[in-house]
């Protein structure tokens, strides 16, 4: 090794040593997640659009500012879910639309565990959740396999 490429590492230490740490919600939140993780979830729907974002994916405006309404949608093949977010008495209602019939059950699915959902013969669905990470799980009947949405922050 050069003494310039020594030199560099022994920078980066000194700059990644100066570095905020991370903030322990976030890696109690980031656990929860991961050990919440379904293994039989085999499709996933991808956040195709979201409101709070431009195309980058980079937010057009801070995390956390009072927007009134977040919307989102989710896409796997023949399934798209559209989500309005709002602001209700301290907690987020959640307004939403599956494009397709057959869904057999949907959950909101947390850290802290899922919670079902039920959904209307329009295909829309309601529920109130707090703040934080979540994402919706669409199970069909057999032999179609589950589809979750990616991990969202709300």
């Amino acid at each position: 090794m050069s003494q310039r490429d020594s030199d560099l590492l022994r920078l980066l230490r000194v700059a990644l040593q100066r570095g905020d740490p991370v903030p322990e919600r976030v890696l109690s939140d980031a656990q929860a997640a991961f050990s919440h993780r379904s293994r039989e979830v085999s499709a996933v729907a991808d956040l195709t659009s979201d409101s709070v974002l431009d195309t980058d994916g980079r937010h057009r405006v801070s995390p956390g500012a009072d927007l009134g309404a977040r919307f989102l949608e989710f896409h796997h093949e023949d399934l798209t879910i559209r989500l309005e977010v709002s602001p209700h008495d301290g907690l987020l209602r959640l307004n939403g639309q599956l494009s397709t019939g057959g869904v057999a059950e949907l959950r909101v699915a947390r850290p802290s565990g899922d919670t079902p959902v039920s959904i209307t013969a329009q295909h829309t669905f309601t529920t109130k959740v707090a703040p934080g990470p979540l994402r919706l799980l669409c199970h069909f009947p057999p032999p179609m396999p589950p589809i979750a949405t990616t991990w969202t922050v709300l």
